[in-house]
């Protein structure tokens, strides 16, 4: 978490953005895409979306 929400940070690949709620599919692929390629953005919004599910958390 950071002041304005949550963020994401994957130092093995530089990247770093911040999230919306986990659930939120669009909003935070749209923000990964801008710092990855869209399939790897894709694939990590839906890792997160069923971290939500799993948890019954939608922030962290």
């Amino acid at each position: 978490k950071y002041m304005s929400g949550q963020y994401i940070c994957m130092p093995d690949i530089d990247t770093g953005c911040p999230l919306s709620r986990l659930s939120d599919l669009f909003w935070n692929k749209e923000r990964l895409s801008a710092n990855m390629n869209e399939t790897d953005a894709v694939t990590i919004a839906h890792a997160l979306r069923a971290l939500s599910g799993y948890t019954g958390k939608d922030w962290l």
